[in-house]
Order: structure tokens, then sequence, then C-alpha cells
């Protein structure tokens, strides 16, 4: 009895696991919105950072919401896993530094958030390590939209893999409904991105 009580416990947390994972709403798709951008199109079909995109998204004259569409572009193709230590090593050589070591806080808030959607997209939409970035880049520009859309997705996620619904969609809400955000990203994409994160708002009814 206890045997067959454990293995239904055991295959719950399984599929519950299996649950989660299979519903990652850090990495929402919408990058077809910028297919003009030839960046996005080499993301999509190479998978790779590389030298031909990573000076994009260091131009600091490349709108935020640009640079977040050809990483998002790597939520169907993500080859290599390893974007994020890349797009830091390029980082360290503009700073003199050493990528290892380098204090990140050195870096603008646009690489700062290059940097942690990076993270979250070589981790699967696992927002561990790229909360923190993310959260820098939030702190040292409150007012992008894009970076709170993002920054708000990963909270999301954090809250959704703990198993807790509610959390999830106001840890959304509450980034995403700051005072004072611009509307440096596509509105189409954000009406998109609020109208699934509503699927969980009933959660907390």
């Amino acid at each position: 009895m206890k045997k067959a009580l454990l293995i239904t416990v055991s295959m719950f947390f399984i599929t519950m696991t299996v649950t989660l994972a299979s519903n990652p709403i850090s990495t929402m798709r919408f990058y077809d919105t910028y297919n003009y951008l030839e960046q996005v199109s080499y993301v999509e079909n190479n998978g790779v950072l590389d030298g031909r995109i990573v000076p994009f998204l260091m131009d600091e004259n490349t709108p935020v919401d640009q640079k977040a569409a050809v990483i998002n572009a790597f939520t169907v193709n993500n080859k290599v896993k390893n974007n994020a230590m890349t797009f830091k090593q390029f980082m360290a050589r503009k700073y003199g530094d050493n990528f290892q070591t380098m204090d990140i806080n050195q870096l603008s808030a646009a690489e700062l958030f290059c940097y942690g959607y990076l993270t979250l997209m070589d981790e699967g939409g696992d927002p561990t390590n790229a909360l923190a970035i993310l959260k820098s880049a939030h702190a040292k520009d409150p007012a992008s939209k894009t970076i709170a859309t993002i920054y708000a997705l990963a909270a999301a996620q954090k809250a959704l893999n703990d198993g807790n619904k509610c959390t999830a969609w106001k840890s959304f809400e509450d980034i995403q409904s700051t005072a004072g955000l611009n509307n440096d990203m596509d509105a189409g994409i954000i009406t998109t991105i609020d109208t699934n994160m509503k699927e969980y708002q009933s959660a907390c009814n």
C-alpha cells in the first residue's frame, strides 16, 4: 500500500514538473513582428550569437525592443546554450576586464538587459540566474517597457515554476503596471503577452 502510494505521489510530481516545463511563459515568442530585421532572421536560421549579431546588440543606437526581438528569436533556435557567456566575453573586451570576474554592474541598462535575457534563453525558461540580472537592468532603466516586460515574464516564470499561478500573474502585473513606463515596445506585442498572462489571473479568485 505504501509502495503504491509512493509511486502515485512520485508520478504526480513528475507530471507537475513536465506541465510546468512545457509552459515557459518567459520564452513567449514575439520576434515575428520584427522579421524585417535581418538580424532576427539570422538568429532564427542559425541559432548562434556571433560577431554578426553582437555588434547589433552592443550598439547604443539600436532600440531596446529590437534587441529584445533578436534575442527572442532564440526561442525557436538556440543551438549552443552559451550565448550569454559569449555576450559577456564581448562586454569584458569592451570594458577591458576579465569576463569571469568582471563586475556586471558597470554595464548599462541595455547591456544588462541583453545579458539577462540571453541567460533566460540559454536556460530554457528557468529564470533562476537571469532574474537578478534583469532586475538590475530594470533598476537602471525603470522607464523602459521592454525591459520591464521581460523582467516581469521572468518573475512570473519563477512563480509558476514554484507552482503558484496567482503569484505568477501578480508578479507580472505588478511590474507591468509600474508608473511611468514608456512605449518602447510594440503595443500589439504587449497586448498579446498580457492576454496570455491573464490565463493565470483566475488562480487569484
